[in-house]
């Protein structure tokens, strides 16, 4: 079950969301100030004794504020866009079926992209969770930056929200999205 936290109720589920928040830095590099906690949007995977196993991180973020090789990409598909959603997000379990946390975390981000009036979100995450995704069926990907091509050595991509999930999407679709300068590049897996 995944509870969303909008920034004006993080005072009523801090301990939630901090606990998450220490679960993903033990997984990963994850600077996030006390400002940016409270400015974040969170998703928060609880099964029905308390255990948290994992969520999402959603920033609403000044295009600038991208990383490099996404920003470009916004600003020539969508000139006049200076504000995008961003996310980072984990499934913190290490054995069994995780396959429902990425099916349900994508009807999470469709249902908030309809909320918010998004139809994308620009993703960062680390190689593990960007290949589990690979995994699932559904995640449309417009745009996929490999780790090897980042300064950070983390995966970025734009993921569409406008669009049912569960299907396969028409890679020539893609290609149109992103300008020639900057292509699609597949992972080595």
């Amino acid at each position: 079950m995944f509870k969303i936290i909008e920034p004006q109720d993080y005072c009523y589920y801090r301990g939630r969301v901090d606990l998450f928040i220490e679960l993903m830095q033990s997984r990963h590099s994850l600077p996030l100030s006390c400002e940016e906690k409270k400015l974040s949007t969170f998703i928060v995977g609880q099964s029905d004794d308390g255990h948290v196993y994992g969520g999402a991180i959603l920033q609403h973020q000044h295009v600038s504020e991208l990383p490099d090789s996404i920003e470009p990409v916004i600003s020539a598909v969508i000139p006049n866009q200076e504000y995008v959603w961003a996310a980072t997000f984990s499934c913190c379990e290490n054995q069994g079926d995780t396959s429902f946390f990425y099916r349900d975390l994508l009807k999470q981000f469709t249902a908030f992209g309809k909320e918010k009036n998004s139809r994308f979100l620009c993703l960062s995450l680390s190689p593990e969770e960007y290949l589990r995704t690979k995994k699932q069926e559904g995640w449309p990907y417009v745009l996929e930056v490999a780790p090897q091509d980042t300064a950070e050595g983390i995966f970025h991509g734009i993921l569409s929200l406008s669009g049912t999930t569960g299907t396969k999407r028409d890679t020539s679709t893609r290609r149109l999205m992103v300008p020639s300068a900057l292509t699609k590049r597949p992972l080595a897996a």
